[in-house]
């Protein structure tokens, strides 16, 4: 391999470390709002059914209630999904901080091995 060829392989690393280090790892990932939201539309609904028919209230309440370990287990999975999530991010940002220094180490030894190359063919064409 020439200085040519070098040359292109280290463009190439300095490319995809531009790559690697432009990500944006620091947004915040949706909420799960269908699993926040499915029980609030729940109960709404059967409060308006409460409304126009006084005489199935007491059984809309009961239903309600029944509701009720439905919404703490959804707000348990949604916290738990969280969780996972912040977890999920911080593993995915060590990979990134890993990929990040091992690019750095390949293109410093990129570089090295060019000047070397370099070097070589300076005492060659010189001798």
């Amino acid at each position: 391999c020439d200085i040519d060829c070098s040359g292109l392989l280290i463009s190439d690393m300095q490319r995809l470390h531009q790559i690697i280090t432009s990500i944006n790892l620091t947004t915040s990932l949706p909420l799960p709002y269908k699993h926040m939201f499915s029980p609030q539309n729940s109960l709404e609904r059967h409060l308006q059914l409460a409304g126009c028919n006084l005489g199935s209230l007491v059984t809309t309440y009961c239903e309600m209630l029944t509701y009720e370990p439905l919404i703490n287990n959804a707000v348990t999975k949604v916290s738990a999904d969280g969780e996972q999530t912040g977890n999920d991010a911080e593993r995915i940002h060590k990979r990134d901080k890993d990929l990040e220094l091992f690019v750095k180490n390949n293109l410093l030894a990129a570089e090295g091995t060019e000047h070397f190359q370099i070097h070589l063919n300076s005492v060659f064409h010189n001798s």
